[in-house]
């Protein structure tokens, strides 16, 4: 129930609804200042889900969703996929491979590993070895 109030008595800290009825106020509903708050935050946060930034795309005809996904799209552009990752596996792969060559003293094709030092060490002259090609 309310409460009645024959002089200037607001409560301190609420929010309140008053009838005047001439002489007095009547106070039929007093609102804690913590509710109105709390009811404020609920209707930005309900308004903020409606009009907010990550809202789903437009009715739109189907023909023309890629073209507006492309548009209009957050997504970063995509990277052309690079092929390090295999190059470094495959360069480690053949370094233990002359690795355990090398410590083991064993022979792959006739080929050991002082062969291939001997190879990689040597200068090469590409121009003599295309014109014999």
């Amino acid at each position: 129930m309310g409460r009645h109030c024959d002089g200037a008595c607001r409560p301190v800290g609420e929010v309140t609804r008053y009838i005047w009825d001439g002489d007095s106020i009547y106070f039929p509903e007093v609102m804690n200042v913590n509710d109105s708050e709390k009811r404020r935050q609920r209707l930005l946060e309900q308004t903020r889900e409606l009009y907010g930034e990550k809202r789903s795309i437009p009715a739109i005809h189907p023909r023309y969703g890629a073209a507006y996904h492309q548009i209009y799209s957050d997504e970063q552009p995509q990277i052309p996929p690079s092929t390090f990752g295999i190059r470094l596996f495959l360069c480690l792969l053949l370094f233990a491979a002359f690795v355990s060559m090398d410590k083991n003293k064993s022979e792959v094709m006739h080929v050991n590993s002082s062969r291939i030092v001997d190879e990689i060490t040597t200068n090469l002259d590409v121009a003599e070895v295309w014109k014999e090609l």
